[in-house]
């Protein structure tokens, strides 16, 4: 979209990048609830992962095609404030990384 001399492009900051970082942060946390918190920190996330560049093209979320390392950077996040929070039912793992790196699905066949 153009305005005043500027292109916007659209994104879908929950459907796309917040809601999949919650939903395995929370699971592989095994998270006992859902807290605001928790969307709080998977926001602040996704924001500082926005680069200069995405800004100067008009977009205010990174690249989709970067979209399982947003989603990696945001489950991180998301299963550190559950373990902080007392809300997970595990102890906080030796490679909190890995372990979800291991969790995520890999789309090939």
């Amino acid at each position: 979209m153009n305005y005043e001399g500027k292109c916007f492009k659209p994104g879908q900051g929950n459907n796309a990048y917040i809601f999949p970082g919650i939903g395995l942060g929370a699971v592989i946390s095994e998270a006992t609830r859902i807290t605001e918190d928790m969307f709080l920190v998977a926001s602040r996330t996704l924001a500082d992962l926005v680069s200069e560049e995405d800004l100067l093209v008009g977009s205010i979320y990174p690249p989709l095609q970067n979209i399982r390392e947003v989603s990696l950077q945001i489950a991180i996040a998301v299963a550190e404030e559950v373990i902080a929070s007392e809300l997970s039912s595990i102890q906080s793992p030796n490679n909190l990384k890995q372990l979800i790196e291991n969790y995520m699905y890999e789309p090939t066949y």
